[in-house]
């Protein structure tokens, strides 16, 4: 095991106390969010699993020094497009708890929408902005 230097210690001293200012906040969200768990049905140890996992993430600064394997890292380059599509895609395909693919789902077309100009521009705020205006226009169209 490799030795900690006197050099290393103050400047991670210092990290931990600047740390303890966002504590109180950090800690109270994540109350805030075990209850919601805990209300929305999961068990006391279920919640705190989860909240110490998630939380757990951030003791991936305390490894910094250490160097993932080569697959490692490769793979871990598709987490954020996995977690983004695996919380939005059942917003946008889901409604009334049935898988709905149609084009008569007003935020499958949107989303198809933004998709193909994303795909087409390559421009982050078009997208966002035609897929909003796809999705308004087709509720109104629906609605109206």
């Amino acid at each position: 095991m490799p030795r900690i230097r006197s050099d290393q210690i103050d400047p991670f001293l210092a990290g931990a106390r600047a740390c303890l200012a966002v504590l109180p906040g950090v800690a109270t969200f994540g109350m805030i969010c075990g209850a919601a768990m805990v209300a929305a049905g999961l068990s006391r140890t279920a919640a705190i699993a989860m909240t110490l996992l998630t939380f757990a993430g951030t003791m991936i600064l305390l490894f910094s020094h250490v160097t993932l394997p080569r697959i490692v890292q490769k793979g871990l380059r598709f987490v954020p497009a996995a977690v983004f599509t695996a919380l939005v895609v059942p917003d946008i395909f889901v409604r009334s708890g049935a898988i709905q693919l149609g084009l008569s789902n007003p935020k499958a077309a949107a989303a198809l929408v933004a998709a193909l100009v994303a795909w087409k521009t390559r421009n982050t705020l078009l997208t966002i902005l035609s897929g909003m205006a796809a999705l308004h226009l087709l509720r109104l169209a629906v609605i109206g």
